[in-house]
């Protein structure tokens, strides 16, 4: 049951090349909302995402796809609604779509997440303000709070 006035939400990330026991994947692993880390520390959270709002307080259903933060693995979602199709088309997300951005204090800047603990292995893609401000897996380019210029 769900409580009056609240309004199920739900966030999907993909877990991808996980070891055994689902743990020490090479994608997914960012901990999200109370979800620990692996050992060696989270992952950039760059994870393709995809949320849904049931019922919000217009009586409306929503989803978001969103690249905002970056993206690790392709996906396709198909909704239907009264026999209306809608696609969320996001199979281009790859390691080879991952662009480069120019920076004044970088210069061409690949935005390529790498996994230290994985060989150097691809493990994502930053949006531009990621990779300025997410410190983890040792990124050399966050040296700036998303409030500070160049990243905001």
């Amino acid at each position: 049951m769900i409580p009056e006035g609240s309004h199920p939400a739900y966030r999907f990330w993909p877990k991808y090349n996980c070891a055994n026991d689902n743990q020490d994947c090479q994608f997914g692993e960012s901990g999200g909302p109370d979800l620990p880390c692996p050992s060696y520390g989270c992952s950039p959270p760059v994870d393709s995402k995809f949320e849904i709002t049931f019922d919000d307080v217009n009586g409306n259903d929503w989803y978001n796809a969103s690249a905002v933060d970056g993206w690790t693995l392709p996906y396709h979602m198909r909704f239907t609604c009264e026999g209306e199709h809608t696609d969320v088309d996001c199979t281009g997300l790859n390691e080879d779509s991952c662009p480069t951005q120019e920076f004044a204090e970088t210069g061409n800047t690949d935005l390529t997440v790498t996994n230290p603990n994985r060989d150097d292995e691809y493990g994502g893609c930053y949006s531009p303000c990621s990779s300025l401000t997410m410190n983890h897996w040792e990124n050399p380019l966050a040296n700036y709070s998303p409030s500070q210029a160049p990243a905001n």
